[in-house]
């Protein structure tokens, strides 16, 4: 059953007729406070794009100098506290197959070629903590990689981080744990603080991410309370999660502003999961807005790629959600399991808004499976 808040539902519950499979929460459409959905298939793109990304405005700094590049260190934890630093033209690289690394940059780099900061390390964890501001032209600011069995990653950024350029896909903040292997705990946690600014007119066919983490066996956690915004040709995530093993947990806390403006796909906070037994948590405080030209634009998904036994999704919305979509669909919300005995709840106290086409356009849309319950409040 599908349980939906949008134009259609609200078309619907206005002439008095109910519609199959679709329910109006509340009883009347476009309610205000304390909840608000609104929903349209005219083109406002104006008012979405325009009002969420005027808090978004463009930060492209200088190119920092690599001069103080010899301050940051990386240390493994053995009993020497051996020291690993490697840099070169701005780049910041520390690799490990002996012991757990911790590296501390305070300084800004710059590098053309590969992420401006790549760590990785064979079953082993991962440590970082940036203050620095960073300016990559292609593949990542931060790219956190670990293969293995006990390998969980932790990034710590209050840095802005930038890239501008013809890329195929880019990213701001990477978390790959457990990577080829990972069949025990390998969670990741990423806390960002600083400006993420991306924007690629290369890559029609890849995506671009604000900040994604993956485990292969553990959970996942993000806390962003920084300014996320990804343009590119292809697909924008501006937080995104994946779990890829059963019993993975995602948590993601966003209270900062997130923009995504994809030609193809568009997703402000996007988490996914490709086994069983998952557990999703997701709280939204802030503006997160989700601009696609050609195929969808969603504010918050959470989905499952596998058919299994169950999973769990919690989605709270306390901020405002855009989703804007030229003649494709648009939903603020969509959680779409295709588990049995999937239970999903949503609650929402803040403002949507999705403007898409007008048949598939939907403030909120829960998908159930089986005898699993859906509830929107």
């Amino acid at each position: 059953m599908t349980q939906s808040v949008g134009c259609e539902a609200c078309a619907s519950a206005n002439k008095g007729r109910g519609t199959k499979g679709k329910v109006n929460i509340g009883g009347r459409c476009g309610f205000l406070a304390p909840r608000e959905i609104r929903c349209s298939s005219k083109r406002r793109r104006a008012l979405l794009v325009g009002t969420a990304l005027a808090t978004l405005a463009v930060f492209v700094p200088a190119l920092p100098s690599t001069a103080a590049a010899a301050q940051a260190t990386c240390v493994l934890n053995d009993p020497f506290g051996t020291s690993l630093n490697i840099s070169q033209d701005g780049q910041l690289i520390a690799r490990s197959g002996d012991a757990d690394l911790t590296c501390v940059n305070p300084v800004d780099r710059a590098h053309d070629a590969g992420p401006v900061i790549h760590l990785s390390t064979d079953d082993y964890g991962i440590d970082l903590q940036n203050t620095g501001a960073l300016v990559a032209k292609t593949e990542a600011g931060i790219y956190a990689r670990t293969r293995g069995l006990k390998g969980p990653i932790k990034i710590w950024n209050s840095g802005d981080i930038t890239a501008i350029s013809s890329a195929i896909g880019l990213a701001g903040i990477v978390g790959n744990a457990g990577y080829l292997i990972g069949t025990s705990r390998n969670d990741v946690s990423i806390e960002n603080s600083g400006r993420i600014h991306l924007t690629t007119s290369g890559g029609a066919g890849y995506a671009s991410y604000g900040i994604g983490a993956r485990t292969h066996g553990g959970k996942v956690t993000i806390a962003n309370s920084g300014v996320v915004e990804v343009t590119t040709r292809g697909s924008a995530f501006g937080l995104y999660g994946e779990l890829e093993r059963a019993g993975d947990v995602l948590d993601i806390t966003n209270t900062g502003p997130v923009a995504a403006n994809g030609e193809s796909s568009s997703f402000g906070i996007a988490a996914i999961a490709a086994d069983n037994g998952q557990t999703f948590r997701i709280t939204n405080e802030a503006t997160v807005a989700a601009s696609s030209q050609s195929s969808r634009a969603i504010g918050i998904l959470a989905t499952t790629l596998s058919s299994g036994e169950e999973a769990s999704f919690h989605i709270e919305n306390k901020g405002r959600l855009m989703a804007e979509c030229t003649d494709c669909p648009a939903y603020g919300v969509r959680v779409s399991p295709i588990k049995a005995k999937s239970e999903t709840l949503i609650v929402n106290s803040g403002l949507i808004i999705a403007d898409g086409q007008s048949d598939h356009t939907f403030g909120i849309d829960a998908l159930s499976v089986g005898e699993a319950p859906a509830s929107i409040s």
